[in-house]
């Protein structure tokens, strides 16, 4: 793998040693929950909207009506089918993130394609943080133009934790290990298990 500097593509590849990926049966929920929730609130509130304008606008307005909420309508159905098409990747199962001896592998956003490599080297930090409800990973790449710096405050690549297949502290543990001290962290190294 390239070691000078982060590198993009389509998708995490699945051959690191150690791989995070969404729970398909939580993304499947999750993801029909949401297409539900959004069809019938839309739906309820474009039936509120035909039925409350055709008993009060005048007959020769009926058509126009009718014909704007099929517009808004279908322009709806379209925003759920983009947002179905972004949470898909989520509920089949891809990898989220990918750690091994070289690098960290992790996705650009949370919804739809894409992936950055970085090799240790180009990993500023590293840290556990809450993200609304959901415990996440922060990614703070090195700032290429600062000299080793950290980039701005808010850059960084996020992974969510939550409903994945490995735990909060198997991803961390992971990660320490293969890092070996070449990037800071942001949380302490776990303690070793006695037994």
């Amino acid at each position: 793998m390239n070691t000078s500097g982060p590198t993009r593509a389509s998708r995490i590849p699945e051959t690191e040693p150690f791989t995070v990926r969404f729970l398909p049966s939580r993304a499947h929920t999750m993801l029909r929950g949401t297409l539900l929730v959004m069809a019938a609130v839309t739906l309820g509130l474009l039936g509120a909207v035909v039925i409350v304008g055709l008993t009060v606008a005048a007959p020769e307005n009926r058509l126009v009506l009718l014909l704007s909420s099929a517009f808004c309508g279908g322009s709806i159905m379209l925003a759920l089918l983009v947002v179905a098409r972004n949470m898909w990747p989520l509920a089949t199962g891809v990898p989220l993130l990918a750690v091994g001896p070289d690098g960290i592998w992790t996705r650009t956003r949370m919804s739809g394609p894409g992936a950055v490599w970085l090799p240790w080297s180009s990993v500023a930090q590293i840290s556990m943080q809450q993200v609304g409800n959901v415990a996440a990973l922060r990614i703070q790449p090195v700032d290429p133009h600062g000299g080793g710096r950290k980039s701005a405050p808010r850059a960084g690549y996020i992974t969510a934790t939550r409903f994945t297949d490995r735990s909060a502290d198997e991803i961390a543990a992971a990660i320490t290990h293969f890092s070996a001290g070449r990037c800071p962290l942001g949380w302490q190294p776990p303690r070793p298990v006695t037994t």
